[in-house]
C-alpha cells in the first residue's frame, strides 16, 4: 500500500513499521467502533477509509500513547478548510510532501482508519471548520476522486483511529520531496513491510515483513 502510492517506488525505503498500541489507544478503539455504529445507523454507511496522516518525529511519541487526542488541526499547507487533513491510501506521495523530515532525513506518516460518513465538497481556500449542515460529517476536495480527506477538528477523536506509524526515507530524486531536504536523504536497505490492502473494498487485510528477495536474473525468482 505504501509503495503503491509512491510515484517512484524504488526511491522509497521503509525504515520501521510500528503498530500503535497502548491502554489509552484501546479505549480510543472502542470509542471509534461505537462511532462507526452510530454513523452507520444514521447515515446507512459509515464509509470507512484507510488514509495517511503526515506527521513529525516530535509528534510520534504522543500519538503512539494517546492517538490524535493532542493533534489539533493539520500543520499541512492544504487549503481545504480548517481541520485534520489526511490522504487516501493510494496517495502516499502526496502525504509525503507534507511530512516533516528530521535531522537524519527520516519522514513519518501514520496509517489511519477514518470514518468519513456523508462527505461534502470543500473548495480551495475555504476557511470552513465544521460541517455546513447536519447532513454532512466530513469533507473532501473532490466527490468523484478525492485526494484529500478533511476531518473537522470536532471529529478528530471519534472519526480517526491511528493504527501504524511508518518511518521512511526518500532518495534525492524522489518526486515531491522538497529540494531543501534532498541533500540529507540517503538510500538504505531495510526489511520491507508488505501491506495487503484491497483498494476496491478499502479493507486492510494484514501487514507482514518480507524477508526474501526475488533474483533479478531468474524467470521465477530464487529464494536465498
Amino acid at each position: 500500500m505504501f509503495l503503491k502510492g509512491i510515484s517512484s517506488p524504488a526511491s522509497a525505503n521503509i525504515i520501521e513499521l510500528q503498530r500503535i498500541s497502548s491502554s489509552f489507544i484501546e479505549i480510543r478503539k472502542e470509542h471509534f467502533q461505537k462511532q462507526m455504529e452510530i454513523t452507520r445507523k444514521h447515515r446507512g454507511d459509515a464509509v470507512l477509509r484507510y488514509a495517511w496522516l503526515p506527521s513529525s518525529k516530535g509528534m510520534i511519541t504522543s500519538i503512539m500513547k494517546y492517538g490524535l487526542a493532542n493533534y489539533g488541526s493539520s500543520k499541512t499547507n492544504s487549503s481545504y478548510g480548517v481541520g485534520v487533513h489526511l490522504f487516501p491510501a493510494n496517495c502516499t506521495d502526496i502525504s509525503a510532501k507534507y511530512s516533516d523530515v528530521d535531522e537524519n532525513g527520516v519522514q513519518y506518516m501514520i496509517l489511519c482508519r477514518v470514518i468519513m460518513g456523508n462527505m461534502e465538497l470543500v473548495c480551495p481556500e475555504s476557511k470552513q471548520f465544521h460541517p455546513s449542515c447536519e447532513d454532512f460529517d466530513n469533507g473532501v476536495d473532490s466527490l468523484e476522486n478525492p485526494k484529500c480527506y478533511v476531518v473537522w477538528t470536532m471529529n478528530t477523536s471519534t472519526h480517526v483511529f491511528p493504527e501504524y506509524v511508518v518511518n521512511f526515507k526518500l532518495s534525492p530524486d524522489a518526486e515531491g520531496l522538497p529540494p531543501r531536504y534532498r541533500d540529507s536523504v540517503r538510500q538504505i536497505t531495510p526489511g520491507l513491510p508488505l501491506f495487503l490492502y484491497n483498494y476496491s473494498t478499502h479493507q486492510l487485510h494484514g501487514v507482514f515483513e518480507v524477508y526474501f528477495m526475488i533474483a533479478e536474473n531468474s524467470k521465477y525468482g530464487d529464494f536465498p
